[in-house]
Formats: C-alpha cells, structure tokens, sequence
C-alpha cells in the first residue's frame, strides 16, 4: 500500500506543496528531502530558491526530475492511470491468430476501408499480450498512460485542503527561518450511529477534517533546523506509530 504525503513551503499553519505517492515516512521520504536540501545550500543554493523551484510541479518526483515525463519524455505533469488497453473479441470468442482477429474487424461495418488501422490494432493487441506473458504486466513500460492538463496550483495540496486521511506525512519548509517541520496525520473512528458517510469532507468546528465515518488531522511531530545535524528518522517515524 502506498504511503502518501506532501513536501511544502510554508509554515505549519498556512503551506503549500506537491504530492508524494510512495514511501513517504520520515525514514525515506524525510531523509530524501533533508539531504536534498543539505546539497542544496552546499552548492550555494538558498532555501528560497527551493521553494520557487518545487512550487513549479504537481509531485515531487516530477520536481526532482524536473518535470520530464520517465515515460514519454516530454516536460509535464506526473504521468497516471498507466495502462495497457486490450482489444476484446466479440463475447465468448478468442482470437487465436492475427488472422483471425483481422478476419473480425474487417466485418465489421465500422471498420471497413480502415485496414491501416486494423494492423495497428493487431499490432498492438500481440505487442500487450507478449508483455503478460513476459512480465505479467499489459504495458511494463507504460506507453499507455495520462498527464493531467491543469495548472499545477489545482494539483498541488494546501493547508485549506491538506486530506489528512491520506496525506499521511507533510515535511514544510520555512525558508526565512531555515526550518524543517515534519507533521503526520492523526485521526479517530466515530460511534456507530454517527456515521455521515455520502457527505462531502468538511472541516469541523475544531478545525479538524470530517469525512463522515471518521475525523482526521495533522499534528506536528517535529521541528527542525535545516542547517543543524539531522533528525533521527527513525525515532521521529516511531512517535508517529
């Protein structure tokens, strides 16, 4: 399962960042961005400069790849919904051949006169078919996949909108005091009874997030400075527990 969480700029209070999709507690995720920063300034980077740069994307991987697609190659937003699509024959029929797979598009109505088209289909669904057979994947190296079109200030996740049921880690940096505030999120189930399941998340009169079934938030679990020795990752991921 994947551990979510947000890199940010900003304060505890009031931030704003990009997403994180994998292993994102303080021993991986904490360390990666607590080093980068350290290289940073030892290259005569500021801190400033960070949060200019990382406000640029929607993710983090993105940021450190400067936003080049691992897959396509084209400079955008995080690659998603990577897929392989495999053409289906009609119900209960295979196809076994390519042959006989031509044989069927071409009777179809819709398919006529398109035969360019059918070979690529072909094409495609043998080239996805070896990939399963090979790797058990349908497109290992995901040719099929999607980037979203919106700005990146729509993607990026903020304290008015933080999702602390599944941004499970948020690592802020506050660049004018040069500090490193790690919080994780926190949360309770409600009684039965009170479940409000179907309605929309909202924040509650204590200014913690109501999904309905449950109640989660942020709390600060610690604070660091940049320039300072490094935290104890492990300890830090252990208070959490």
């Amino acid at each position: 399962m994947s551990t979510r969480g947000c890199v940010a700029i900003g304060t505890p209070s009031k931030w704003r960042g990009v997403y994180n999709h994998w292993d994102s507690y303080p021993t991986v995720l904490g360390r990666e961005i607590w080093q980068h920063l350290r290289s940073l300034l030892n290259n005569g980077k500021t801190l400033q400069d960070f949060g200019r740069e990382l406000l640029n994307y929607d993710d983090w991987r993105a940021y450190l790849r400067k936003g080049i697609c691992e897959y396509c190659g084209k400079r955008t937003t995080q690659p998603h919904s990577i897929e392989g699509v495999i053409f289906s024959p009609r119900p209960g029929e295979k196809f076994k051949t390519q042959d006989q797979m031509r044989r069927y598009y071409c009777s179809l109505p819709s398919w006529r006169g398109r035969d360019l088209e059918i070979e690529t289909v072909i094409k495609t669904e043998w080239r996805i078919r070896a990939n399963i057979e090979r790797t058990g994947y349908p497109d290992p190296y995901a040719r099929h996949h999607q980037h979203e079109t919106s700005p990146v200030e729509e993607l990026q996740i903020t304290s008015e909108n933080p999702d602390p049921l599944f941004i499970e880690w948020v690592y802020i940096i506050e660049p004018h005091s040069e500090t490193f505030h790690v919080l994780s999120h926190a949360g309770q189930t409600k009684p039965k009874g009170k479940s409000l399941l179907g309605e929309s998340c909202h924040r509650d009169s204590n200014g913690r997030w109501d999904y309905g079934h449950c109640v989660y938030w942020h709390e600060q679990f610690g604070f660091f400075h940049i320039c300072g020795p490094e935290p104890d990752w492990e300890a830090l991921e252990a208070k959490a527990r």
